[in-house]
């Protein structure tokens, strides 16, 4: 299965640089599958439960646009 199934933008800590990737370069794709059921489970949308998990992990999350699979 291909696709982007969306984007995140981060600042980085070091720089204040603003970045946007494709969520696969965040995740691996056995894990994006999984991010629908997840969220569902938490009663979020998955864009606001991969928001959550980014900023759990210590990075400065400004966006995230889920768009699922392609």
């Amino acid at each position: 299965m291909s696709g982007t199934w969306g984007t995140y933008t981060l600042r980085w800590a070091e720089t204040g640089d603003i970045e946007t990737q494709p969520l696969t370069v965040a995740l691996p794709l056995n894990r994006l599958e999984e991010v629908t059921t997840a969220a569902a489970d938490e009663d979020m949308t998955p864009s606001e439960f991969l928001s959550g998990c980014f900023i759990g992990a210590g990075l400065d999350i400004l966006a995230v646009d889920w768009r699922g699979p392609a």
